[in-house]
């Protein structure tokens, strides 16, 4: 099963192309203006290192949030568009768990990760994981106030996510004994959105063109209802 993943919650845009084995091709790169079209520069890269047309893939899995409005709404609106046109189903999966999934394989000293994004008015999106030989969540992802994600998490936390780039100080002020990541591990990668497409179709959790959403904790600004 060949699958293209995107994920567009952060500055970074993110394109994977592989199958159930491996990554065939991937780029990350930074587009604060003009997303839209990078988004179809980078996917058409990757086709062409792959040597492979859109009509060739099976799945095409997306970031869902929690994340920027603006990037969500470009990534989820080209897997749509891209799933209805061709008839082929979509995956979704959390963009935090794509930076959470950076830590996999960190075997010594085990530690408590808190990934965190910026969701501006002093709050984050955030979630805890537990590391290892494979990074597992500890709890909900949700929005948070700031004071509170980092006040009522363990002390001695891993931190990674944007909001290291925009509340340095506060974090390190409120996270008790806390480690930054290095600045490449807080945002998503191809391998790691790769691995994360590959997870849900192995659990068959697909969706078609109308049912994909994304995930947004601001409901009076984006209109969402909760059953």
């Amino acid at each position: 099963m060949i699958f293209l993943s995107i994920e567009s919650s952060t500055k970074y845009l993110t394109v994977a192309l592989g199958d159930e084995e491996k990554l065939f091709a991937g780029t990350r790169r930074l587009y604060e203006k003009g997303r839209s079209d990078g988004l179809a520069v980078l996917m058409d890269a990757c086709l062409k290192k792959a040597k492979l047309t859109l009509s060739k893939v099976d799945v095409f899995g997306v970031g869902v949030g929690p994340g920027s409005f603006t990037g969500l709404r470009i990534g989820i609106s080209a897997a749509k568009g891209l799933s209805y046109a061709l008839k082929k189903p979509c995956v979704g999966f959390s963009s935090l768990d794509a930076i959470a999934w950076n830590f996999n394989g960190f075997k010594k000293d085990p530690f408590t990760l808190a990934v965190a994004v910026d969701a501006r008015r002093s709050n984050v999106y955030g979630r805890l994981y537990d590391s290892g030989r494979e990074v597992a969540p500890r709890g909900p992802e949700g929005l948070f106030p700031l004071k509170d994600f980092f006040t009522k998490s363990p002390k001695g936390l891993t931190v990674a996510g944007d909001i290291l780039s925009v509340a340095q100080k506060e974090v390190g002020r409120l996270a008790r004994g806390h480690r930054e990541a290095d600045e490449s591990l807080w945002y998503p990668t191809p391998e790691s959105i790769a691995a994360l497409t590959r997870r849900e179709c192995a659990a068959r959790r697909f969706a078609d063109a109308f049912r994909l959403e994304a995930v947004y904790y601001y409901e009076q600004d984006c209109q969402v209802r909760h059953k």
